[in-house]
């Protein structure tokens, strides 16, 4: 379909054809599974977290969202500005490129109040994990959907994670990712 894409009656480039494979690829095979274990790893860290989302599995929802603004998998996303205009007091020009540091913007003190603390009942949680408007992650609803099935069978169940070993961390400036999350699991006695 991308090679029969029209644009302006002109076959795409090559360069957004793949940008675009490449979009489908990162975003179906990484980011869910990055923030998964983002979250585990943050549900470990913050016991009181873990133990209230055990206690209330209401909040499978918000704790999946405080996940994916905690991760911020993907780092950034680059734009070409297609008309003037001004930010934060600044100018953006028509054809300049601008970045949008997700891993910054979701934890901007001014939009989340103690942003640095992983709290599953904030809200509102208006992260921008997946991007905003027409740049809006098309696989966003089944990334949420994928991780609520996640923390509702890691909180239904009776069993519980520890970390076991050392975590090792993807080495990219793009995906912020684990690569290694070693976990013992734990059975609760009568299973």
């Amino acid at each position: 379909m991308l090679l029969q894409a029209r644009r302006n009656g002109r076959p795409w480039p090559e360069e957004d054809i793949l940008f675009n494979c490449m979009n489908v690829a990162v975003g179906g095979n990484e980011t869910s599974s990055y923030t998964a274990c983002a979250g585990i790893l943050a549900l470990h860290r913050n016991p009181a977290q873990n133990a209230l989302l055990r206690a209330d599995p209401e909040l499978t929802d918000s704790a999946v969202n405080e996940m994916l603004r905690w991760s911020s998998t993907n780092a950034y996303v680059m734009r070409q500005a297609v008309r003037d205009f001004k930010i934060g007091g600044r100018l953006i020009q028509d054809d300049d490129t601008v970045t949008l540091w997700n891993a910054s913007a979701n934890f901007d003190e001014t939009r989340f109040p103690d942003p640095d603390t992983f709290d599953i009942t904030r809200t509102p949680n208006r992260h921008l994990s997946f991007g905003i408007g027409i740049h809006r992650c098309i696989g966003a609803m089944l990334a949420q959907i994928e991780l609520g099935i996640l923390v509702r069978h890691m909180t239904d169940s009776r069993v519980s994670f520890t970390v076991s070993g050392p975590v090792r961390r993807l080495r990219s400036n793009f995906i912020r990712g684990t690569t290694s999350l070693p976990l013992t699991m734990t059975a609760a006695s009568g299973l």
